[in-house]
C-alpha cells in the first residue's frame, strides 16, 4: 500500500521532491568520484603499499595466502558498494514516483547504512595491513559457515531438492585452509565456536561475530538512533509504522499518509553513508575527499532547510 495524495489536485511535500533531487544528484556523485579514486591511486597510498605487502611477509608458505585474503577484502569492498549504489538508486526511484511510499524507503536506507559502515571499516585508513587481512577473513568464514548451514537446513526442509552439502562443505573448508596457511589463528571457546581470528606479533584480533548496531553508531555519530528507527521498519514496530497514521487507529477505514519529515531523514541518513565511502574510498587510493564532502553536505543542508519549513508549516498549520 503507497500513499496518495488526499484530492486529485494535491502535489508531493516539497520537502519530499527536494529530498529526492538531492539523493539523485548525490547518488551520481558517489558513482563518479568512487571510480575515480579507485583507478587512479595515488603514489604511497595504503592500496599501492598493501599490494606489495604479501612480498616482505617472513614465511614465504604465507605470502600467496595473505594476497589472496587481500585481494578478496577488496573484492568484498567493491561488492558492498554494488548493493549501497543499488539501495540509494532504488531509494531514489520509489520517492521519485507518483505515489509516496510509506515505509520502504526506511528500509532501503538501513541497508546502504550498513553497507557504509562495512566499507569504512574493510578500507579504515588507520588498520594495519594484519588489521585489514583479518577484516577480510572474518565475513568470508562467517559467509562460508552460512552457507553450509543454510544448505543443511534446506535439505532437512526438502529432501527432494538436487542440492548437496558436499559443496558448501567444501567452500567452506577452502576458507579454512586460506586463512590458516596466510598464519591466521582461528580462536574457538570451549564448547568449539569460533570467537575471534587473531594474526601477528603483537597479537591482533577481530571478534568472529561483528556487531552491526555498534558500526553503525560507530561511523554515523550524527544520526543517533538512525539505524534503530529503520529496524523499527524492518520488523514492523508500532512505534515506527504509526507514523503514518492520519486518521484513529480505531476506525474500520484506516488512512495512512507519508511522513515527508521521516523522508527527509532518511535521504540525509543516506547522504551520509555516500560521504562515509567517499571518504573511505579516498583515503585509501591516496585522495583527498574534503572537496567532494562538501558539497555533499551543502545537499544536506538544503534538506535541513526544508525540514525545518515544514516543521514551521505544521505548527503555523
Amino acid at each position: 500500500m503507497t500513499a496518495t495524495p488526499s484530492h486529485p489536485d494535491a502535489v508531493k511535500p516539497l520537502l519530499v521532491t527536494k529530498s529526492c533531487k538531492a539523493l539523485a544528484q548525490e547518488l551520481e556523485a558517489l558513482k563518479r568520484h568512487v571510480e575515480k579514486y579507485a583507478s587512479a591511486p595515488q603514489a604511497g597510498c595504503l592500496y599501492l603499499q598493501e599490494r606489495e605487502g604479501w612480498k616482505v611477509v617472513a614465511q614465504h608458505s604465507q605470502r600467496s595466502h595473505r594476497r589472496r585474503l587481500w585481494q578478496q577484502g577488496l573484492s568484498l569492498s567493491r561488492l558492498t558498494l554494488a548493493n549501497v549504489l543499488d539501495h540509494l538508486w532504488a531509494t531514489s526511484q520509489v520517492l521519485s514516483a507518483e505515489s509516496i511510499t510509506l515505509y520502504s524507503h526506511q528500509t532501503l536506507t538501513r541497508v546502504a547504512c550498513e553497507g557504509a559502515a562495512r566499507i569504512a571499516y574493510l578500507l579504515d585508513a588507520r588498520a594495519s595491513y594484519d588489521a585489514r587481512l583479518l577484516r577480510a577473513a572474518v565475513p568470508l568464514l562467517v559467509d562460508a559457515e552460512g552457507r553450509v548451514t543454510a544448505t543443511r537446513e534446506v535439505m532437512e526442509g526438502r529432501s527432494e531438492l538436487p542440492i548437496t552439502l558436499d559443496r558448501a562443505i567444501a567452500q567452506r573448508d577452502a576458507v579454512l585452509r586460506t586463512i590458516e596457511l596466510a598464519g591466521i589463528s582461528i580462536i574457538r571457546d570451549t564448547k568449539n565456536k569460533t570467537t575471534r581470528l587473531e594474526l601477528g606479533d603483537p597479537v591482533q584480533a577481530e571478534p568472529y561475530k561483528l556487531n552491526l548496531t555498534a558500526l553503525v553508531a560507530k561511523y554515523f555519530p550524527e544520526r543517533p538512533g538512525s539505524y534503530r528507527s529503520t529496524s523499527g521498519i524492518v520488523h514492523s514496530n508500532p512505534w515506527m509504522l504509526g507514523d503514518t497514521i492520519r486518521s484513529s487507529p480505531l476506525v474500520p477505514e484506516l488512512e495512512l499518509g507519508p511522513d515527508a519529515p521521516g523522508i527527509g531523514a532518511a535521504v540525509t541518513t543516506a547522504i551520509d553513508a555516500s560521504i562515509i565511502v567517499m571518504d573511505a574510498y579516498a583515503r585509501y587510493y591516496g585522495h583527498d575527499p574534503e572537496p567532494v564532502v562538501r558539497v555533499s553536505r551543502l545537499r544536506q543542508q538544503a534538506i535541513d532547510v526544508f525540514l525545518q519549513q515544514w516543521f514551521v508549516a505544521q505548527i503555523g498549520g
